[in-house]
């Protein structure tokens, strides 16, 4: 794709350096990769091709406009089971890749992390994002399919696949293990499918079966579809964190330190924590907008960016590279050294003192995370009157509809 963009839309790339159309670059890159494709599916004795590499779902647009007539086909799975199979690395996939067993990618242009559950439950929840709302903005034609109902009633979900791209279902479709494969030694997925000899439940809800009870209820709210129903709660000062508190904050860390971000300190874990078991990450974020004070690396902004907020961080200006890492990451995170006149927020995060003018900003029904110097004068401010202990170490307050 970046040589696609490079050849049509750079100034000194082809098309403007020649006067030619966009569209002379968008064919010669649908006959690069058609030439491949259509060779192998031939060497096969098939007729069609399909293309599954998941990184390659971040590039919907570019797909759809050199194949406009493309099927799309999206397969869902429960975000902790997703987790799990990716940080919790099968027997079956030992050895193969040192690189996969330590490290989870957020795409091409972007740091990699330390693979963990939590890692790779924001990469999935960021990248189903991505890939549903791609698929709408460039009128895709595409099909959802869920993992579980696929693994459960495998005869009834293929033949609605087979529906959907217009070809005949076949039984052997469902006993993939007779057919002939291809199997590259360096692919995660092919040594998954050499070892499975027939299509098994048994990876449904591994997840439940395998994380400490603790660890699952801090990370299950990150894969529901729908979002928590908040209300004025706070943090006792002095609170201490709790062992899987401990270990998400810790988490948490190792993915800030390698994009970059600020990491929380240890005397900040129960109030992190706090926050994101009180607002973080039970909520539907896509489309939400949230002001941001403190530190513009702060890891819990970046975060909500990643679950698709849309975070304006006000306070002192970044380092340069802030946009950079934002458009690798594909988050929408800005800067203002001052909260913006005339716009309205979400939902605000405030990590250091009270700022009465980010207060005026908060839509009804919005709320607010609030921890660090700050809680005690964003309850006394509060539009409504709050219940509250003295001197909290964290709270969430919610203002009426």
């Amino acid at each position: 794709m970046s040589l696609w963009n490079a050849v049509r839309a750079e100034p000194w790339g082809y098309c403007k350096s020649f006067d030619m159309p966009e569209e002379a670059a968008t064919r010669a890159a649908r006959a690069f990769l058609s030439s491949l494709m259509n060779d192998y599916a031939a060497a096969r004795g098939k007729r069609r091709w399909a293309e599954k590499t998941p990184d390659n779902a971040l590039y919907v647009p570019f797909l759809a406009t050199l194949y406009p007539e493309a099927r799309f086909v999206h397969i869902v799975r429960d975000g902790l089971d997703v987790a799990m199979s990716t940080s919790v690395v099968a027997p079956h996939r030992r050895g193969i890749s040192d690189f996969l067993e330590r490290n989870i990618g957020f795409g091409p242009a972007a740091p990699t992390a330390p693979n963990s559950p939590l890692a790779a439950l924001l990469r999935w929840r960021h990248w189903n994002a991505v890939i549903e709302d791609s698929l709408a903005a460039c009128g895709a034609a595409a099909l959802s399919v869920s993992y579980e109902r696929l693994v459960s009633e495998p005869e009834a979900t293929v033949r609605d696949l087979t529906d959907f791209i217009e070809e005949p279902f076949e039984p052997a479709m469902l006993d993939y293990a007779r057919a002939r494969h291809d199997f590259p030694e360096w692919e995660w997925g092919s040594a998954d499918v050499r070892s499975r000899a027939a299509i098994s439940t048994s990876a449904v809800g591994r997840a439940r079966r395998e994380l400490p009870a603790a660890q699952y209820d801090l990370l299950a709210p990150l894969a529901r579809a729908d979002a928590a129903a908040l209300s004025n709660t706070f943090l006792a000062e002095g609170a201490a964190a709790a062992p899987a508190e401990v270990e998400l904050v810790h988490s948490i860390n190792a993915f800030s330190a390698a994009m970059g971000l600020d990491v929380i300190a240890p005397a900040q874990a129960a109030a992190a924590a706090w926050l994101w078991r009180h607002g973080l990450a039970g909520m539907a974020w896509r489309g939400r907008r949230i002001f941001s004070t403190g530190p513009f690396w702060h890891p819990l902004s970046w975060v909500a960016a990643l679950l698709g907020a849309r975070v304006d961080t006000i306070g002192p200006e970044p380092p340069a590279n802030h946009a950079a890492l934002a458009r690798s990451l594909g988050v929408h995170m800005t800067w203002h050294p001052a909260v913006p006149a005339g716009h309205r927020a979400d939902a605000l995060l405030a990590f250091e003192k009270f700022d009465p003018a980010l207060l005026a900003t908060l839509k009804p029904g919005g709320f607010a995370l609030v921890a660090g110097e700050s809680p005690e004068s964003w309850v006394k401010h509060w539009p409504v009157p709050v219940a509250a202990p003295s001197s909290p170490a964290a709270a969430t307050l919610v203002l009426p509809g």
